[in-house]
């Protein structure tokens, strides 16, 4: 499956260039840019499947309305990570569908702002 391009650059080139991949990746941190840029791509993940979205929208109470205009509010983007790494399946499936390691998606959340614990 190709990479989802961003300016040009696929997804992992990024994760690459910024030592999200490659060599000692357990070190790396992961930058804002693209741990919000996961995030997005898991609010997309989310929206494309009913049984998620509405369990999301349960769960925490946003509208729809709400989901259109907090997609730029680093906060509410943890959120969407935060409501992934509720089930593992889930996550695995998100993980899969963007070629990403759940520890990428880990380094994503730990990244935006309410991470309060290691994951």
């Amino acid at each position: 499956m190709p990479g989802i391009a961003i300016s040009g650059k696929t997804l992992c080139s990024l994760f690459y260039e910024k030592g999200v991949i490659g060599s000692d990746t357990k070190q790396a941190q992961m930058d804002n840019v693209i741990a919000e840029t996961i995030a997005v791509q898991a609010l997309a993940y989310v929206v494309s499947d009913e049984e998620a979205l509405v369990s999301f929208i349960t769960q925490t109470g946003v509208s729809i309305v709400d989901l259109q205009s907090s997609v730029r509010n680093p906060e509410f983007l943890a959120s969407v990570l935060d409501f992934l790494f509720e089930q593992d399946e889930r996550l695995v499936a998100f993980c899969e569908r963007i070629s990403i390691s759940p520890e990428q998606a880990q380094r994503a959340r730990l990244a935006l702002p309410g991470a309060t614990f290691p994951m």
